[in-house]
This record gives structure tokens, C-alpha cells and sequence, in this order.
């Protein structure tokens, strides 16, 4: 199966072809499942093209086909990209699918954590790196490392990383995205896995905003996991303004319905952290229901 084809795919979904059925899944499904001859050799247990990553193979098979296959209209941001296996296969589709806008990756590419640097020094001493990309990685720095693995890459020609200050658990934090993506830039799509809190969340979204127009796929990387509650809950917030187009384990897919987003996203930081697993399991429990029945032509009741 071709890019072509799961273009039209989409289009046949739009059209209700699958009228009743389970689109959101369906589609999330339909495009991880395929992997071509020539792709297998890219995956690995939990590596992609040889880059160690924390993202499942499932989720990596449908960020390639995806971006194979789903024009982007505007450049593409990643937020938050450890050594780049989610890089590697985003670059990878959107390479294939002639992406002619710049591919802006974003991160702390420095983390002091202790647990953390053992990792990186474990998962870094299967790579072939300089001397000095290795020095870093014994102080929690990786960007050297992010640059040499990449830098070869089919992508490679577009692709932008940056450290940037992105906000963690600080309730004063802002997201400086202005002094790396140029002002005016509009972001065709954004790959979130770097918004580890609530306030965090509110500050990136507030920062990336101006950046986005209707048309703009928001992907959320931890969507499902139950130490992410605040992406379900921002969800919520922004109903109306967005639409689920497919979901893949922990990534969910949406579209920007409507760019002016920055009044809910006011209401949304106005909320206490609820930080209760039953508020947040009811949430996910909605959007699950709506995940499920995203294809149905009747709306759910209730």
C-alpha cells in the first residue's frame, strides 16, 4: 500500500465510506499497521533507524506513514525529542513526501537527573559519536549527540534543533518558541511530547499559538497516559476548536478547527490541577467514547 492510498483513505473516511464504524481507531490502526519491506529494517526494539527511543514501534510506523502520506501545510515543530527516534520517523515521511518548509526540533538537550544520565550514557554508547558528543552526554547534554545522529539523514537538509528552556512544573514558566521559530511561521503540524505539567502545558500552548491556524494538526504524545491528566483535560477545554482525527496507543491526533484558541486556554489555567486519578479517568473515559465512536454519523447522546 502506497502513500497515495492512505491519502485516500482519509478521503474516503471524509466521505463516510466507514459511516458507523470506529474511524479514529480505525484510521490510527490502519496507518501503524502498514510497514513496508523497505521500512522494516528501520524498526527495532524500541530503536528506530538505530536511534533509541521511548516511543513504541506502533506509534513510530504511524508518525512515518502519516507524515508519508497527510500534506502539512506550514512548517512542522517537535517538542520535546530525546535522541530523535520520533525525529527520525516524522524526517523520514515528510522527506518522502517532498516537504519543502523547515522541521523545527525543540528541547532542553540537557537533563541532570541522575537516572536520567545513566540512561542517556547507556543508550548513547551504542552509537557511533565523537569524542566530545560523548563528553556531554556524562553531564545529561545531548544535543551534540542529537546533531551527529541526524546529520546524515535524508531529512537532515530541513531539519532545525534547538535547546530551548521548555517549562516543566514552574507555575511562572513561559515557553520562549519566538527565539527559535520566526515570528509570522505558521505551524502545519506539532508533535507534543515535552508539556510534563499542567502549568507547563498552559505556558506552551499559550507560546504556540500564534503559530497555529485552522488546518493545524495538534499530535499529543502522552495523551494516554494517566501521569499526563492534564492533555484530556485541555482536550475538553478546547472542544469545539478541534476534532479527533485518529489515535495510536498514547498518541492522539487532532485537528484545529478553530485557531482562536487562546480564551480557553485562559479558562483552562484558571482550573486547579485536579491531580486525582478519578477526574482525570472520567476525562480519558469521555474522550475514549469519543474516540471510539468518532466514525459514528449519529452524535453520542448525553
Amino acid at each position: 500500500m502506497m502513500a497515495m492510498e492512505f491519502t485516500g483513505l482519509l478521503q474516503a473516511a471524509d466521505a463516510a465510506v466507514f459511516e458507523g464504524q470506529r474511524r479514529a481507531v480505525f484510521l490510527g490502526q490502519a496507518m501503524a499497521s502498514f510497514i513496508s519491506e523497505e521500512d522494516k529494517p528501520l524498526f527495532g526494539d524500541r530503536t528506530f533507524d538505530g536511534i533509541p527511543t521511548m516511543v513504541t514501534r506502533r506509534e513510530l510506523a504511524f508518525l512515518l506513514n502519516f507524515f508519508s502520506s497527510i500534506p502539512v501545510s506550514g512548517d512542522v515543530l517537535e517538542i520535546g525529542s530525546y535522541l530523535g527516534g520520533s525525529t527520525g520517523a516524522i524526517g523520514r515521511g515528510l522527506a518522502r513526501a517532498g516537504f519543502s518548509g523547515s522541521y523545527y526540533v525543540l528541547d532542553s538537550f540537557k537533563w541532570a537527573d541522575e537516572g536520567f544520565v545513566n540512561c542517556l550514557k547507556q543508550d548513547c554508547s551504542k552509537l557511533n559519536l565523537s569524542d566530545g558528543a560523548r563528553a556531554e552526554t556524562n553531564h545529561g547534554a545531548w544535543l551534540k549527540a542529537f546533531e551527529e545522529i541526524h546529520a546524515t539523514k535524508p531529512y537532515a537538509t530541513f531539519l532545525s534543533p534547538h535547546r530551548a528552556l521548555i517549562p516543566y512544573g514552574n507555575e511562572d514558566a513561559t515557553f520562549p518558541i519566538s527565539a527559535h521559530v520566526p515570528a509570522g511561521k505558521q505551524i502545519g503540524a506539532v508533535f507534543i511530547d515535552g508539556f510534563k505539567s499542567w502549568s507547563a502545558t498552559y505556558a506552551g500552548m499559550t507560546a504556540l499559538a500564534p503559530y497555529l491556524s485552522t488546518g493545524s494538526l495538534l499530535i499529543f504524545q502522552d495523551f494516554s497516559w494517566i501521569d499526563c491528566d492534564w492533555l484530556p483535560v485541555l482536550a475538553r477545554y478546547l472542544h469545539g476548536k478541534m476534532s479527533l482525527w485518529m489515535k495510536i496507543d498514547n498518541t492522539a491526533i487532532f485537528r484545529l478547527d478553530d485557531a482562536n484558541i487562546s480564551p480557553c486556554l485562559k479558562l483552562f489555567a484558571s482550573q486547579p490541577d485536579p491531580n486525582k486519578y478519578d477526574f482525570y479517568a472520567e476525562e480519558l473515559k469521555s474522550w475514549a467514547s469519543a474516540m471510539y465512536h468518532s466514525g459514528d454519523v449519529t452524535p453520542l447522546s448525553g
